[in-house]
């Protein structure tokens, strides 16, 4: 008798869990666009095993190991390290190990090495 009803239920439920599933997915898809409408647009440039510069203006004074009072000495950019992987307007670059920060940055805080002879700072 139980499992009579207990599979009555998930008959009737099945129906509506699909629906909710695809009023959930189209949620998603307009919040994603309505949050990319302010970012700034990837430039083409940008692509899978190229390099680019990372912004040193959020990353903590630590990664440099300089007293931070200096802080106006450090390099701007630091790099260029090889891009791994293009996530929407996330970027995962190929950090050195001894750069203890989180490898996935914002396009924003990038700047494209147009030469392959780039200093590394």
């Amino acid at each position: 008798m139980k499992t009579l009803q207990g599979r009555q239920f998930v008959e009737r439920l099945q129906p509506n869990s699909g629906a909710a599933c695809d009023e959930l997915r189209d949620t998603q898809d307009k919040q994603t666009a309505e949050a990319n409408k302010s970012q700034r647009p990837i430039d083409p440039t940008i692509t899978a095993g190229g390099n680019v510069f990372s912004d040193t203006k959020n990353l903590p004074i630590t990664y440099t190991k300089v007293n931070p009072a200096r802080r106006k000495l450090v390099h701007h950019y630091i790099g260029p390290p090889e891009i791994l992987r293009i996530r929407g307007n996330t970027i995962e670059l190929d950090l050195p190990y001894d750069i203890t920060i989180y490898n996935t940055v914002m396009v924003s805080t990038l700047k494209v090495a147009h030469t392959d002879d780039c200093r590394i700072a």
